[in-house]
């Protein structure tokens, strides 16, 4: 709980405590009850200059539409994560471009040399299905040879 010290009240006790500058007068000591009131003057006037300066300068400067941290916000650049992949197979595994039902093999008369695929049963599925593939076989590479076959529909 807060107390708060009324600094037009000489009947506080703490009033001799609160000069700011901790330093004695010897002028202050002697005179007696002339100086307790300049000091406690002294104290009320310092007092409410703290009070004033607190309330005046809070928020003085804020002004959101002219922050830092709104005009960082409105200067960024939004990333749109660049154009979106589209889907180069649609849902039945048919190369939507050429409307052709390649093997993954890339030879156009394959009836279709791989095993069945657990998603589609198709047999022209290599390792990933193909319904719905957004990617392609840029070229096959036979072991135990040099020979690589290209992908001409690319």
């Amino acid at each position: 709980m807060e107390s708060f010290i009324d600094p037009d009240d000489s009947s506080n006790s703490n009033s001799r405590f609160e000069n700011s500058d901790c330093s004695t007068d010897a002028g202050d000591l002697s005179s007696g009850q002339a100086g307790s009131k300049q000091t406690t003057q002294k104290v009320s006037t310092a007092l409410k200059k703290l009070i004033q300066n607190d309330n005046m300068k809070f928020m003085e400067n804020f002004d959101p539409e002219r922050s830092n941290r709104e005009r960082r916000k409105l200067t960024r650049k939004i990333y749109t994560g660049g154009r979106k992949q589209t889907n180069l197979y649609d849902e039945k595994g048919v190369i939507m471009t050429l409307e052709k039902d390649l093997c993954d093999c890339l030879e156009e008369t394959c009836p279709g040399c791989h095993f069945p695929c657990p998603k589609c049963l198709s047999c022209k599925c290599a390792h990933e299905c193909r319904q719905n593939r957004k990617w392609m076989y840029d070229s096959i590479e036979i072991e135990g040879t040099d020979d690589a076959i290209r992908n001409k529909f690319r």
